[in-house]
């Protein structure tokens, strides 16, 4: 199976891009993946792609002129799409086209133009981490849909990340912080190439049509909340929400009563 990736095309941290990057090809090598489709800010591939490469990735650098235009393409469909009566594709902030994000018009294009038609592949950003055996999913399946838990150390600690230890290892303590922040919690993982998704991969584009799903969702172990990462995530408009109702403790932990709330779900 391949797999489309976003390593950073908008904002990033090359040094934890790279602590993510072992993790990661690491994880989907063991699961089987058979090819990769990274994309990412043209500076951060240049340096990504001079330690990691491999016969199997094909890296697709997006310009700030790219970008721009792909932002168009997003208020575009956005617009369009709310014309239709459709607003799956809206912004949480429900302010039209406005806050274009346009990193899933990106990965649609390399789906089209570069995974065989109707074949199943992996849509994702660097930060998750898919629990599924893909040699046992079902031929028929269309998609497959994630739920997703931020994954901490014990007791809300935000563990320097090392490459000595798998990640699972470091954090393995999984909380449901999506439901906490009113954050939208289950994505789109897996789909047909055939098949496009909308913003952040929390849907597909074209619901009318009758596309089988697993019935029971995949886990999306989204690993981000490690030590070197918390000056990013503070600067990092998808974390907005989380880093409000955040608070540290020595040592980067997560303070007990915060820490409290959040386990209840």
């Amino acid at each position: 199976m391949k797999l489309v990736v976003d390593i950073g095309t908008h904002k990033y941290n090359l040094e934890n891009t790279l602590l993510l990057l072992h993790h990661f090809f690491e994880w989907y090598d063991n699961l089987g993946v058979s090819y990769y489709h990274v994309h990412g800010n043209i500076d951060l591939i240049e340096s990504v792609k001079q330690i990691y490469c491999r016969g199997d990735i094909t890296y697709h650098s997006i310009t700030v002129d790219d970008y721009n235009k792909y932002k168009q393409q997003d208020r575009e469909l956005c617009i369009e799409q709310n014309n239709l009566g459709d607003d799956r594709v809206l912004r949480t902030s429900r302010k039209l086209g406005k806050n274009p994000c346009p990193l899933w018009i990106i990965q649609n294009d390399i789906k089209e133009k570069y995974i065989t038609e109707n074949e199943l592949c992996f849509v994702l950003d660097l930060d998750e981490f898919v629990d599924v055996d893909i040699n046992s999913i079902d031929g028929d399946i269309d998609y497959i849909r994630g739920d997703v838990y931020d994954m901490f150390g014990g007791n809300g600690l935000l563990p320097k990340l090392s490459n000595d230890e798998p990640i699972i290892q470091q954090l393995h303590t999984p909380v449901k912080f999506q439901q906490a922040s009113k954050r939208p919690c289950r994505k789109v993982v897996i789909m047909r190439s055939g098949i496009r998704h909308c913003y952040g991969h929390h849907n597909l584009l074209e619901m009318k049509h009758n596309y089988t799903q697993t019935k029971i969702p995949a886990k999306v172990y989204h690993m981000k909340w490690f030590h070197q990462n918390v000056e990013y995530l503070k600067t990092c408009p998808h974390a907005r929400k989380e880093m409000r109702l955040l608070q540290f403790g020595e040592d980067i932990h997560v303070l007990p009563k915060v820490w409290n709330m959040l386990t209840k779900y």
